[in-house]
């Protein structure tokens, strides 16, 4: 759905250079999902935590909300959405409850980058879970694909932790596809 909405968005912005690039995206995704194993096994790895803490910066933000949403909605778990570079404002507190909570950071490779990394580096201790689209060599790494516009970047950090929320959730003795209390959509306020 989002792929659509992008497509639509480009051609009523008239941003044909995106249009190209947005055309890669089917082979980026089927790229991802040949990971399906990694990422089950570290849906499991994660599924005894309490609660997730998310960052973000760019695209890398939009994409955290997501998947906090994600498993939230699954697995019924606290899950926590904090820009990147506002993480060291108070939320850092958060990190004195040390392994009872999951850590993703979600950091496209753009111009908040290093600062993003300075704060992964931070608390690397946690064994946090970094999805990325640099070269980093770390061993709870998701790389994603992408190295065209960061507007586009959404889809590509999402699907692994679309993947991870469903594991996490069998892992955790819930169904994936039936969450509770969960409408399919919003029809009045």
């Amino acid at each position: 759905m989002t792929y659509i909405l992008q497509k639509i968005a480009i051609k009523l912005t008239r941003a044909e250079e995106l249009e190209k690039e947005l055309e890669k995206m089917p082979n980026v995704v089927k790229s991802i999902l040949k990971n399906e194993a990694k990422y089950k096994k570290l849906a499991e790895e994660l599924a005894e935590k309490e609660a997730f803490i998310h960052l973000g910066s760019g695209s890398g933000y939009v994409a955290a909300l997501e998947g906090a949403l994600k498993i939230r909605e699954t697995t019924y778990t606290l899950n926590e959405v904090f820009p990147a570079l506002e993480f060291r404002h108070g939320p850092i507190a958060l990190t004195n409850h040390g392994d009872k909570f999951g850590y993703f950071v979600t950091a496209p490779k753009t111009n908040r980058f290093d600062a993003v990394l300075r704060i992964f580096k931070e608390i690397e201790h946690l064994k946090p879970i970094l999805i990325t689209n640099s070269n980093l060599d770390y061993p709870n790494i998701i790389r994603t694909p992408w190295q065209e516009d960061e507007s586009l970047a959404v889809i590509p950090a999402v699907l692994p932790f679309q993947i991870i929320a469903y594991y996490l959730s069998i892992f955790k003795g819930y169904d994936p596809d039936s969450p509770k209390k969960l409408v399919k959509f919003v029809d009045r306020f």
